[in-house]
């Protein structure tokens, strides 16, 4: 499915607003640079996302969700693997760790990156498109994306449009890429789209 030329750019300058907080947020706690970039964006049909994200994440997907609710409805997901889980809660935590450690330590860091980044993410929505929603607490899930995305659509049966967002982590002297994706019904989708025109107008005055 394919935004207006001018609708994708808009959203793009959005989630860079919401990476901006995110990257700081993640710089304050951590006390190292960290910068997240917005590579690229795309809009499926929920039907179609299956097999984009297989073409990723040939095995296991390790994923972040937060389900919200309010003027707009649906999930949240950061999603990424089990390497890139690793890297990041290693330039993050920069400390010698067991094996056992390191698995626990990277179940915590990508849940807190995560619960920063959707957050952001959503907030920015919420300040500037007027749009605001309630988040639950973040979910941790390592599983096959057939899994991961039929355990959404049992949730939320009218899910019909998934928003990823390809997503690149900065940390001094590495990178990690993974994926934000939101997922939504019909008549949420319709009022972020119609938000983000409102918004888009207004930049453009």
């Amino acid at each position: 499915m394919k935004l207006p030329v001018e609708q994708k750019e808009a959203l793009v300058e959005l989630i860079n607003i919401g990476y901006g907080r995110a990257g700081a947020a993640l710089s304050e706690l951590t006390g190292e640079r960290i910068t997240l970039e917005v590579p690229r964006v795309d809009v499926y049909f929920i039907g179609e996302i299956q097999l984009a994200l297989r073409e990723v994440f040939r095995d296991e997907v390790w994923t972040v969700n937060q389900f919200f609710s309010g003027q707009v409805n649906g999930t949240a997901m950061l999603l990424t693997d089990e390497q890139a889980a690793y890297e990041l809660a290693g330039l993050i935590v920069r400390e010698k760790l067991s094996p056992e450690e390191q698995k626990a330590t990277a179940h915590e860091v990508l849940t807190e990156v995560a619960n920063i980044v959707l957050q952001a993410a959503l907030g920015a929505c919420g300040d500037l498109l007027h749009v605001h929603v309630t988040m639950s607490v973040p979910g941790l899930k390592i599983d096959r994306v057939d899994k991961v995305l039929g355990s959404i659509a049992v949730k939320n049966e009218d899910m019909q449009y998934a928003l990823l967002i390809r997503t690149r982590f900065r940390i001094v002297d590495g990178q990690v890429s993974g994926y934000l994706m939101l997922v939504l019904g019909v008549t949420s989708f319709a009022r972020l789209m119609g938000a983000l025109e409102e918004w888009r107008k207004r930049q453009t005055g």
